[in-house]
């Protein structure tokens, strides 16, 4: 399943990351772009949706400082969507039917921000909460799930920006590990996310 394929690399590249988190950050990224190929290919074998619960880890013991540690996700997370982006496009936003077409997509380093626009298939704005939910929910487990946290602080995972028609909501990092995490309710999000 490309999901699974997708959510491997991720956060595979993520957990690179913390295992080198006593190094410095030029080293952590030219190691953890050698085996994204790798990373992909192993990924792509039949495995089980719920692996990333299935091998615990320690809790982040980042050496890094905030800002080292946002370049260093900025730097994984741009090579991740880079070599992903057509898939996680197809798996999470074109296969939604209550999506008529995806408008933008796009990693924006300076920003740390994952940015999704589309129009939806409804006549009203009555339903583009649930829909902007379902977006956000369908992301959350790639790039905010347990083995980016336990990489690295949810303060310095990217943000999620989604716009559906006219109506645009912003996420956080930890925003993000909440909805992962299922402790965030479609209410919440928009109270949250809202712009």
């Amino acid at each position: 399943m490309k999901r699974t394929a997708v959510t491997l690399t991720a956060v595979g590249l993520l957990g690179l990351a913390g295992c080198g988190s006593g190094e410095d950050e030029e080293s952590v990224a030219e190691a953890s772009s050698a085996p994204a190929t790798t990373s992909t290919a192993a990924a792509t074998s039949s495995t089980p949706r719920s692996t990333a619960s299935s091998t615990p880890t320690p809790a982040s013991t980042s050496a890094l400082s905030p800002e080292a540690e946002q370049a260093l996700v900025r730097t994984i997370f741009g090579q991740v969507f880079t070599n992903n982006q057509e898939a996680l496009s197809n798996e999470l936003v074109k296969s939604n039917s209550l999506v008529e077409a995806q408008t933008e997509f796009r990693f924006d380093p300076e920003a740390l921000s994952l940015v999704l626009g589309v129009t939806s298939t409804y006549s009203t704005d009555t339903y583009v909460p649930e829909l902007a939910y379902d977006l956000a929910a369908g992301f959350a487990p790639v790039f905010w799930g347990p083995e980016g946290t336990d990489s690295v602080r949810p303060e310095s995972l990217p943000s999620f920006s989604t716009t559906v028609d006219a109506l645009t909501y912003v996420c956080d990092g930890p925003t993000m590990v909440a909805l992962q995490d299922r402790e965030l309710s479609q209410e919440m999000f928009v109270e949250r996310c809202s712009v």
